[in-house]
């Protein structure tokens, strides 16, 4: 094994170690019970758009970090074609401050 490899695969955390992670969490579950306070007909369509955005952040990242293993420069590509359910959640919490 390359010391290369040694490296990555030494400081490779569990995705729930990531500071990221922590804060998409916190965030997911503040949205999820914001949104179960919408009105009714935002509760079925904003509502559940934003809960499964904010799910979806979680989700990419744990994956992400499994490509980790291969290579950070995998890990932060990953990343950051992933994302789309970041900027769906900032657009659903601009249309909920109008």
């Amino acid at each position: 094994m390359t010391d290369d490899k040694k490296l990555v695969y030494k400081t490779t955390k569990s995705f729930e170690d990531i500071e990221v992670f922590q804060r998409a969490y916190k965030a997911s579950l503040i949205i999820h019970k914001t949104t179960l306070k919408f009105p009714a007909i935002e509760q079925y369509a904003l509502g559940d758009q934003l809960r499964r955005a904010s799910k979806s952040i979680c989700a990419n990242i744990a994956e992400g970090c499994g490509k980790q293993k291969n290579s950070k420069a995998e890990f932060k590509r990953f990343c950051l074609c992933h994302w789309v359910p970041v900027m769906k959640c900032e657009y659903g919490a601009d249309i909920v401050l109008i």
